[in-house]
């Protein structure tokens, strides 16, 4: 135990020069205010590469507080590593295996330790930058948050100049995701992204509590985006909130494309307004004029959909997306036929307002995607390719 002491470690407190770690483990008690506080490694301020490495116990403090290294700052690699300490935190940046963590690539690690903190908090990593490759990592832990960008394995997932491509391939998390203030971005995987990504091969277990912009796999994004080849099982409950999606919350692109294919979700989803079987709500605002979409072979088999408002004035829901928000409303009509060969549940419940602003002066002019009706999956102010038959194909 360490009063407000930074840079603490069951290693080493602070490595300033280049490290390799093998087969490196501490079954630890470490209690501190202080921040860079982990199980082997506090800070890391030079190259730190991790094999075979492994913690157990506890681990608390301020910021930067991770089950093996705290603040990982220069690069380098983890390979088969794990932690099962718990991980508790006051501030930001937390993760089971580094709270920051700053280049390199992370594979065949876990975390099985419960992970508590404010903002940036993943049960793997809370803040991930340059990172470029997550490859057979899982996270097995409950996440409870008190601030912003909380994801069952990554929390925020970014670059340095947040156009370099990250992959996060063959990820897992089983567990509970809670946050306990009305802020955005829960995840089962990845919080949120900054920085164009690839996430495939991925899924996704447990619940999210939160508050708006929660998804199955991603709660939030504003980048160029590919999600394929993932499914969600957990149940997602937006308190009040909106945009929670059972793949995705809400994608803001900023970025060349946004692409969701053959993806599933089964987990039942509620909230104020906003919600999605697949996706919730895609902000179409600031995208170039060469944007690239598709949303294809999805499938919500869950059993219900439930919207808890009934103030019009709000966005709607649907089976497969909630709607398409497009301030400048000349891109959805053109999005809508990328929409293709998705399926629904026959047997789900929604239910939804049915709403839209009524004009410009009151918010932006939105194409919707209704909610369903229960005999014939059609809705209200649906555009041609959204006007779909009995067989439930969107």
């Amino acid at each position: 135990t360490a009063a407000a002491v930074n840079y603490l470690g069951g290693f080493a407190g602070k490595s300033v020069s280049d490290l390799n770690m093998t087969d490196c483990s501490a079954d630890v008690t470490i209690e501190s205010s202080g921040s860079s506080v982990a199980g082997l490694i506090g800070a890391s301020l030079a190259v730190l590469n991790m094999t075979n490495c492994s913690v157990v116990g506890s681990v608390s403090g301020k910021g930067n507080i991770g089950g093996l290294v705290g603040n990982k700052s220069k690069g380098g690699d983890v390979v088969n590593c794990f932690n099962k300490s718990e991980v508790v935190a006051t501030g930001n940046s937390v993760g089971g295996i580094a709270g920051n963590c700053t280049g390199g690539n992370i594979e065949n690690s876990y975390n099985e330790g419960n992970i508590t903190g404010v903002q940036n908090v993943g049960g793997l990593v809370g803040n991930s930058t340059d990172v470029l490759n997550y490859s057979k990592c899982y996270s097995k832990c409950n996440v409870t948050t008190s601030g912003a960008q909380y994801g069952g394995v990554i929390g925020a997932l970014k670059s340095s100049d947040n156009a370099t491509m990250v992959k996060v391939t063959e990820c897992w998390y089983s567990g509970n995701v809670k946050c306990t203030a009305n802020v955005n971005c829960g995840g089962g995987i990845v919080a949120r992204a900054y920085t164009p990504a690839e996430v495939t091969k991925c899924w996704s277990e447990g619940d999210i509590n939160a508050y708006t912009n929660i998804g199955g796999i991603i709660g939030y994004s504003n980048c160029a985006l590919t999600v394929a080849n993932c499914y969600s099982t957990m149940s997602l409950n937006s308190n009040g909130g909106q945009s929670a999606g059972g793949i995705m919350g809400s994608p803001n692109p900023s970025g060349a494309y946004l692409k969701i294919e053959n993806c599933y979700a089964t987990g039942t989803i509620q909230g104020k307004c906003a919600l999605g079987g697949v996706v919730a709500m895609i902000q179409i605002d600031a995208i170039p004029d060469n944007f690239e979409f598709t949303l294809k072979n999805c499938v919500y088999w869950g059993t219900s959909i439930t919207t808890n408002t009934t103030d019009p004035t709000n966005y709607s829901s649907g089976a497969i997306f909630g709607n398409i928000r497009d301030s400048k409303k000349d891109h959805a009509s053109k999005m809508v036929s990328n929409i293709v060969d998705n399926f629904r549940n026959p047997a789900m419940t929604l239910s939804d307002y049915q709403g839209k602003y009524p004009d410009a002066t009151n918010g932006p002019v939105d194409y919707y995607n209704p909610l369903v009706d229960n005999d014939n999956c059609v809705g209200q102010g649906v555009l041609p390719p959204y006007l779909v038959p009995q067989d439930q194909k969107y």
